[in-house]
């Protein structure tokens, strides 16, 4: 190695000087060159779910050509403040559209496609972006910088090593320069002369292409559109991709909003909302008074609740004694007493006192959940001022423009971007755009949609106006009394309480419900759909032909109404509408349609019911026939078909039911409405299903468990039931009252069962020395409508208008008895009572002892309009007034809110008769608490009937009741009322001593006795069912019996024979 000199060391160190800064440019450069693979920073950033106007594909089971146009609904959280509160003016935007953002996500549907919006001002890029574009294009000056990093890596410590062989000559004498320095002067010495053979020169011309790409994005900024000549097109369309990618929007198509139209709505649409009368605005109002109103009555609640209810909360876990002793009695003295309050009993130290705190705290957090949704009968001050604003979201409702989906999209995506005052200045080119992606968007670009709705808002600014409301003044609480079910339903869809509750509903289905808008065409102003009831239109209009299987009081008819009316506007296929129904309901049928739609209605039904078909062929609209019109009538010009109560065409070799079968063959839709798909065995239900869908059940669906059931039905089957939807009904307490017979009771009951009458038996506890009128009539086992279209029910064994009065008993039956002091109970608690029994008979008995309190009383021979005035009566009598009603025809199709209190003289063959006609007063619009009374005579028929029917109530349970079990059953048991009665009359014979093998005579003819039934001591009071000393209450649950839940509408009549002394219902129709 050749020693150097120390001029030549100079030099070294002096070169090692001069490339230091080229070593770090090198370094800037290289690093730039990678990070213009990193994305931007986006500074304000918009999720926005969007749904297009277009439908999703059809789902894949679905026919071809089914309806299912126009937008979204009220489904979307474009109805709603996206982020939950609006942004002051000078909040920050970023912070608001995060929150949006977040709110967004959180309240859409996984369907929804979703808008990525970006402010293109608020996009953060490197300096030197542009530079690394062009360099990572570049390999040559890639390369150059590479190698020029290469050579000089180290280069300061290796500089500051060589400085350390420079030394003065004199001390170079004694102490010579380290050998390491001298070698790591030779070698840089070597690396400078390499860079200048060509590498420095190499990387100058790096450095000027590097310095002339920043001068170009300071002069132009990064440009994300085409159009500035000074700007590579290749640069623009990287910039886009690192765009997408900060985006987490790699997919998509890059696509732009103008942000003046956007600056627009954003305006509008706060001070839209800023109006008093703004949904938002009455959102807040609404809940604020609802919070003050369930306050108001929890602290009444907890201020009437005795402290001994902590020892429940506390499973008897703590002491209570002596809080008398310094005046607390009551759980709202012990919340607003202190702990050293409590502390002063003796016995109750500072633990027992916190945790009696934490007790009273928890019942009250219970009763504030158990009324949070429920504007009650009581008009206090909060209550009144939150049906007026009601009142005022009502007005509103009704002068929202005909395409409510487009504003409500339209007011979600402005309430989701921040206020216009922060938004960018524009771009280069003078444009002020918004930056707009949407992945996987397919056919249908939610991006389309939304610069559609912004052109349409743009052209008609008033969408957004402020709402001319009236002041409802001091009358509003009447017209809330007047439509209670209206004002909890403009709660329900105010608030957004309403569930869909799709059950095993598949995704695509859903899917294509939630874009689904229906049309409002042929609806009157009035109408109002809750979101369960819109969600059930649509189910049925996306699956064409469907079973309905609501629980009653849900709202069925006017589901139904909307549906058809939807589809009379969609289709013009779809515009002659046929409802089949019980001759009962017709008139009801009518009246709703008129209050419900804007469409023709006929009644084909009676005298004139060929002219009226022939009205209807030619106008379109609907026609509400009978179940024997529908067997009578020419109807091929019907297209849809509405088949309410259609449990009633369960038997498919009956004639009616082979015409509906016909009949839905035959149109395009069909809605089956029914609350009671099943009421003895898997069968019935399965026949329904097939009417409307028969692919999906083959052979075998009745050995099915109850979930795979469930799933296998589940596009052509729907039903909600009242405690999932309707968290505003009051509490139903359920009680049976377990009446001792008096001694005449007994007497007739013993020989009742001596005698093998069922019918005696189950009316025993009434009729002790009553006597019947005579002039029964036989029945007709073919009858449901009157041939000559009477709006009448057959009614066997009742006699006409002016028949003899009946003598009264010697004494007074149990039951009357206990009838009697529910009345005077209810009378002195404010409520009116309705009295159901399957007996006309003891109908006759009750009008007898309860007098001038009786407004009426419904047979099946009273006519639909009769029966309404009698339900208008109770509703304008005073409190004490009972409605009598023979449970086969006041148990169908009336709605008795009025009612709170309901008896059931006796318990029913078929459970969910009961469940129907308790559901006419416990439905949409009651507003006090119903209670129930089921009486069961002691050691009766009654006991044993409410054992052995347990399993049917189970049946409906699992297989019907909800769209979503978790657990499969046995198969059901068909148990006919013949078979029913004798095995409880064998039994009850061997209980009395009677001889329980000898062939029993009922009313269904002679039935050998049951084997297995052994004769009993005379005198054994044995019974299933444990036998209470007097009239007690056995509480149940509040759908029916222990456990079960209650089904819905209306189920027909027994099946029987009329007996000498039975005066029953008309059987159902079972005659091919």
């Amino acid at each position: 190695m050749t020693a150097l000199s120390r001029a030549e060391l100079q030099t070294i160190i002096e070169a090692a000087d001069f490339y230091m800064p080229v070593l770090t440019s090198a370094n800037h450069m290289v690093y730039a060159i990678a990070h213009s693979e990193q994305p931007p920073l986006l500074h304000t950033v918009v999720r926005l779910p969007y749904a297009s106007a277009q439908p999703p594909a059809a789902p894949a089971d679905a026919e071809a050509g089914a309806a299912v146009p126009a937008a979204t609904a009220a489904d979307f959280p474009g109805d709603v403040d996206a982020a939950g509160a609006h942004a002051p003016g000078g909040q920050d935007a970023t912070q608001v559209s995060a929150s949006a953002a977040a709110a967004q996500a959180e309240q859409a549907p996984a369907e929804l496609p979703v808008i990525t919006l970006v402010d293109p001002g608020s996009i953060e890029w490197a300096r030197d972006t542009y530079a690394g574009f062009l360099l990572a294009a570049d390999a040559q000056s890639r390369q150059a910088l590479v190698d020029v990093q290469h050579l000089l890596a180290g280069l300061p410590a290796r500089r500051t090593l060589a400085a350390k062989a420079l030394v003065s000559r004199v001390r170079a004498l004694f102490s010579p320069p380290p050998a390491e320095a001298l070698a790591e002067a030779q070698a840089l010495r070597e690396v400078f002369l390499q860079l200048r053979d060509g590498a420095y020169q190499s990387f100058q011309a790096s450095q000027q292409l590097f310095q002339s790409a920043v001068a170009l994005q300071e002069s132009t900024g990064v440009a994300l559109w085409e159009g500035d000549p000074r700007v590579p097109e290749e640069f623009v369309a990287t910039a886009r991709q690192r765009v997408l990618a900060a985006a987490d929007c790699r997919d998509a198509e890059f696509r732009w909003i103008d942000a003046d139209q956007l600056d627009a709505l954003v305006a509008a649409v706060r001070a839209w909302d800023a109006d008093p009368n703004s949904v938002v605005r009455l959102r807040a109002a609404a809940e604020t008074a609802l919070q003050a109103l369930t306050q108001e009555r929890v602290e009444v609640l907890l201020a009437q609740m005795p402290v001994e209810k902590l020892k429940d909360a506390t499973s008897q876990r703590l002491r209570f004694s002596g809080l008398d002793a310094v005046g607390i009695t009551t759980v709202a003295q012990v919340l607003a007493a202190r702990v050293e309050d409590l502390t002063r009993v003796n016995g109750i130290g500072e633990a027992t006192a916190r945790r009696m705190k934490a007790a009273a705290q928890s019942l009250r957090a219970e009763a504030a959940a158990r009324h949070a949704t429920r504007i009650g009968h009581e008009p206090s001050p909060h209550a009144v001022e939150l049906v007026g604003i009601l009142h005022r979201y009502g007005q509103v409702l009704a002068q929202q423009p005909q395409d409510t989906a487009r504003v409500q999209r339209l007011a979600g995506c402005a309430r989701a971007l921040p206020t216009a005052a922060t938004l960018g200045a524009g771009d280069r080119l003078g444009q002020r755009r918004w930056l707009a992606f949407a992945e996987n968007a397919g056919a249908h670009d939610p991006i389309d949609q939304l610069v559609d709705d912004l052109q349409w808002a743009q052209a008609d600014p008033a969408i957004f106006a402020a709402a001319r409301v009236l002041d409802p003044g001091p009358d509003v609480w009447e017209d809330y009394l007047r439509a209670p079910a209206r004002y909890q339903s403009l709660l329900a869809d105010l608030l957004r309480l309403d569930a869909e509750h799709v059950g095993f509903t598949d995704p695509d289905t859903i899917a294509a419900i939630r874009n689904l808008t229906l049309l409002r065409d042929y609806l009157t102003p009035d109408t109002f759909l809750r979101g369960y009831q819109a969600f059930g239109a649509k189910f049925a209009v996306v699956r064409r032909k469907t079973v309905l299987g609501d629980e009653m009081g849900l709202g069925k008819t006017i589901q139904a109404i909307a549906w058809a009316a939807h589809l009379a506007a969609a289709d013009a296929g779809a515009s002659h509408i046929v409802v089949v129904c019980p001759a009962s309901v017709v008139l009801n049928w009518m009246r709703e349609l008129a209050k419900f739609s804007t469409l023709p209605a006929v009644k084909a039904h009676g005298p004139d019911k060929e002219a009226s078909r022939a009205q209807w062929v030619n106008q379109g609209g609907f026609l509400v026939c009978t179940f024997e019109g529908a067997r009578a009538l020419d109807l091929s010009a019907a297209e849809t078909l509405i088949v309410d109560e259609a449990h009633l065409v369960k038997n498919p070799t009956a004639r009616r039911s082979q015409a509906v079968a016909a009949l839905i063959d035959q149109v395009d839709y069909a809605l089956l409405l029914t609350g009671t798909p099943l009421e003895n065995r898997v069968e019935e239900f399965t026949t329904l299903i097939r009417y409307v869908q028969p692919e999906l059940l083959g052979r075998g669906a009745t050995q099915m468990g109850a979930m795979a059931f469930a799933r296998a039905i589940a596009p052509a089957y729907l039903r909600r039931n009242q405690v999932d939807v309707l968290d505003e009904l009051p509490e139903k307490l359920e009680e049976d009252d377990i009446v001792e017979l008096t001694a005449g009771d007994e007497a007739a009951y013993r020989e009742a069962v001596a005698s093998g009458s069922w019918m005696a038996m189950r009316r025993a506890a009434f009729l002790a020395g009553w006597q019947p009128p005579q002039d029964t009539a036989p029945d007709d086992p073919d009858r449901l409508d009157d041939p000559e279209g009477a709006a009448v029910e057959q009614d066997p064994g009742h006699a006409a208008a002016g028949r003899p009065a009946a003598a009264p008993a010697p004494s007074m039956p149990a039951k009357v008895e206990r009838i009697l002091d529910i009345v005077e109970e209810a009378e002195s608690a404010d409520r009116k009572v309705i009295v159901f029994t399957y007996f006309l008979d003891v109908l006759d008995v009750l009008q007898h002892y309860l007098g001038d309190r009786v407004v009426g009383t419904i047979t099946g021979s009273v006519s639909a309009p009769q029966r309404q005035e009698m339900v208008d009566a109770l509703g304008a009598a005073p409190a004490g007034a009972v409605l009598l009603a023979q449970i086969t025809a006041g148990g169908v199709g009336l709605n008795i809110q009025a009612a709170s209190v309901i008896v059931l003289a006796e318990p029913q063959v078929k459970p969910t008769i009961e469940d129907q006609a308790i559901a006419r007063a416990f439905r949409m619009g009651q507003t006090r608490k119903v209670h129930v009374h089921r009486l069961i005579g002691a050691d009766t028929v009654d006991e044993r009937m409410l054992e052995i029917l347990a399993p049917k109530r189970a049946t409906f349970d699992s297989y019907a009741r909800r769209s979503e079990v978790t657990s499969s059953t046995p198969d059901a048991v068909d148990i006919t009322e013949p078979a029913l009665a004798a095995t409880i009359i064998a039994e009850e014979r061997a209980r009395l001593g009677f001889d329980a093998a000898a062939p029993i005579a009922t009313e269904f003819g002679d039935v050998p006795a049951p084997a297995g039934v052994a004769a009993a001591p005379l005198g054994n009071t044995h019974t299933d069912t444990p036998k209470s000393a007097g009239t007690t209450g056995r509480p149940h649950n509040a759908e029916g019996t222990p456990g079960a839940e209650a089904p819905a509408d209306t189920a027909p009549a027994e099946t029987h024979h009329t007996a000498p002394q039975s005066t029953p219902a008309p059987p159902e129709e079972n005659t091919p």
